[in-house]
């Protein structure tokens, strides 16, 4: 029974990576474009923000 909780904290920490991972990125596309004109340029940043934070989500939970 207790691999079943484990997973379930595994997917917990998905889904609160996902979203954050999804705030940062909504919240830094709105930011960024109104500093810089070009989307693809806004689109690559905002991404790798929210690629970041989930890393670091990720990290915090395995390193706890």
């Amino acid at each position: 029974m207790e691999h079943i909780w484990i997973t379930i904290n595994d997917l917990g920490v998905f889904l609160v990576m996902i979203l954050v991972g999804a705030v940062v990125w909504l919240a830094s596309r709105s930011l960024l474009f109104k500093i810089f004109e070009s989307s693809r340029l806004v689109e690559s940043i905002s991404i790798v923000l929210a690629l970041s934070v989930g890393v670091v989500v990720i990290n915090q939970y395995l390193l706890s």
